[in-house]
């Protein structure tokens, strides 16, 4: 799909209010209570016009065809059996990674409370899922479970919405390299059973957001979850947003991919 007239729109995006405590979040939270938030406002790019159009290798994130017979979004079998391995292939093709491994099985964020039931919230806060030294230590888990290891590797994601456009709460991504290492804030997530480090950033004016406003169930975005080499940029920091012009209530699947080089 391609469109010729720009979707770009302002929109509030909430940030870390103390620069020192990235707080407590838990993914059934819809308030995000345990986090101090701070909201700014800022211009999302209709990633779809842009030209040239943001790849993996330079901004860190682009839009894949992914198409899927028949999907079955609510049958957790399915997920397993079909959708899991249709997003390691779809990495491995658009990265050219010489192997990809699943760091967990992929979960649903649903916007509608009253069709949640054990499904995630959509995250209204701009962050990166680990710490680049976590995320690798959990990588590595993963992979090693599979009789693998690696030396070049990085963690991506696999985004699809599997409601129509235009939706209420779209999520954003920035372009890796906007993303200041100096404005990381290491918080915890928290689980029924464990809890994990991530990363929220503070406030700041180099992010430069991005979205897709007219996504397909057949198309995927593929973002830099973790890169491991501390040479390059973590990832793509991303969040939901509240889009000024309302929409469909959005639901949502995401997919986390390690992709081994070496």
């Amino acid at each position: 799909m391609t469109t010729d007239i720009s979707q770009d729109v302002e929109a509030t995006f909430n940030f870390a209010a103390d620069p020192n405590d990235g707080g407590r979040h838990n993914n059934h939270d819809d308030v995000h209570e345990g986090l101090k938030l701070t909201p700014r406002d800022f211009r999302v790019t209709d990633a779809r016009t842009a030209n040239p159009a943001p790849s993996i290798g330079c901004e860190g994130f682009t839009l894949a065809e992914h198409k899927l017979e028949d999907p079955q979004w609510f049958d957790e079998e399915w997920i397993d059996k079909v959708y899991a391995p249709s997003c390691e292939e779809l990495v491995k093709r658009v990265t050219g990674a010489k192997e990809c491994i699943q760091f967990f099985r992929p979960l649903k964020r649903i916007a509608d409370p009253d069709a949640r039931g054990e499904h995630m919230v959509t995250a209204g806060f701009v962050h990166i899922d680990h710490p680049r030294e976590v995320g690798e230590a959990i990588s590595r888990m993963f992979v090693e479970k599979h009789g693998k290891t690696f030396k070049k590797a990085v963690l991506y994601n696999v985004w699809k919405t599997f409601t129509p456009a235009p939706q209420d709460r779209p999520l954003a991504v920035t372009d890796r390299r906007t993303v200041p290492e100096n404005a990381h804030v290491v918080g915890v997530t928290v689980e029924e059973e464990s809890e994990t480090p991530y990363v929220i950033l503070a406030p700041n004016e180099d992010c430069e957001f991005y979205y897709y406003p007219d996504m397909t169930a057949d198309e995927s975005l593929v973002f830099t979850g973790i890169d491991f080499d501390p040479e390059n940029p973590l990832g793509c920091a991303h969040s939901a947003f509240s889009h000024p012009d309302g929409g469909v209530s959005r639901s949502s699947v995401e997919a986390r991919i390690v992709a081994i080089f070496e």
